[in-house]
């Protein structure tokens, strides 16, 4: 969302996010659905998972609208009947064993629309998720993400790249390589008609109505030769669209903060966040950043 906003804001250049959010969110359907979709219950939990996932994105049309990583569920159909699975997908959901997707079962519960995005991202822009005294992430089964390996799989991947620019690793496998939409979007602007997506990231221009005009929202859109455009999807609900709302300032602020190098926005900007519960906290993790990134980020030195 941030480059996209920095893009959409600071320069003329006509930008365009993608995710592919939306398929996690078909996976995580496809799991409440999977006596209504036939997946087989003889086979093992792998093999259950991706047939749940291909006959619900197959099978099902589902209508999402929000921010990046933070998009509810606004409409569930059946694509060769027409009918309206949402109800279904609610009794599902309360039948489901507490240990299976708590998170999200509870957001349903309680704003009632069901996100599409699996609780490791959800927590991110929930504030009662990260509360030190009650401890929400355990209720919910949240870990950090194992920071050694994440950082061993980017040096690996800079290696490959290094090796496969210098002509000493075969490039041909990227030829089938998912572009998570990127090559699809050029050949439909190329090419002549109209072309639905399930999900893109755009500056808003109404497309969700109780969002501010120009914020980066995530929501399905049509592409032909005038571009990308974004389909009206009405209002969210306001306390979901309360809590969208406040990201957009953080997004804003992280922008501001980065094109001018004000230090004062970039700490108001993580006092916004709602994972931050304490103002010299916040100062103490900007200072450490901001010297730890200084070759990087000249203009908060000036």
């Amino acid at each position: 969302m941030r480059i996209c906003d920095a893009v959409a804001r600071y320069s003329r250049v006509k930008v365009v996010g993608l995710c592919h959010g939306i398929l996690i969110g078909y996976g995580l359907v496809g799991t409440l659905l999977q006596d209504y979709l036939e997946v087989s219950p003889h086979v093992d939990a792998g093999e259950r998972w991706m047939q749940s996932f291909q006959r619900s994105v197959d099978r099902l049309d589902i209508r999402a609208a929000g921010l990046n990583h933070f998009i509810w569920m606004l409409g569930l159909h059946d694509r060769q009947t027409g009918e309206d699975l949402y109800p279904l997908l609610r009794e599902k959901a309360v039948a489901l064993p507490a240990a299976q997707m708590p998170l999200n079962r509870q957001l349903l519960q309680t704003f009632g629309l069901f996100p599409l995005l699996d609780a490791s991202h959800l927590c991110e822009y929930l504030p009662w998720m990260s509360d030190p005294v009650t401890r929400s992430w355990e209720k919910y089964g949240i870990h950090l993400w194992d920071w050694d390996a994440a950082e061993k799989g980017r040096e690996q991947g800079h290696a490959e790249i290094a090796r496969m620019a210098d002509g000493r690793m075969e490039i041909d496998h990227l030829r089938s390589a998912d572009s998570e939409g990127a090559l699809e979007i050029v050949e439909n602007i190329a090419a002549a008609g109209t072309h639905y997506h399930l999900a893109v990231n755009l500056p808003n221009r109404g497309y969700i109505a109780n969002l501010p005009d120009g914020a980066i929202v995530e929501l399905p859109g049509v592409v032909s030769g005038s571009g990308v455009h974004g389909i009206g999807m009405g209002s969210l609900p306001e306390p979901i669209a309360e809590l969208c709302r406040r990201e957009i300032s953080v997004m804003r602020l992280c922008v501001d903060a980065a094109i001018h190098g004000d230090r004062q926005s970039a700490l108001q900007c993580l006092l916004l966040d709602p994972v931050m519960r304490d103002i010299d906290t916040a100062q103490q993790i900007l200072d450490a950043y901001l010297d730890a990134y200084r070759e990087h980020l000249p203009q908060f030195w000036r």
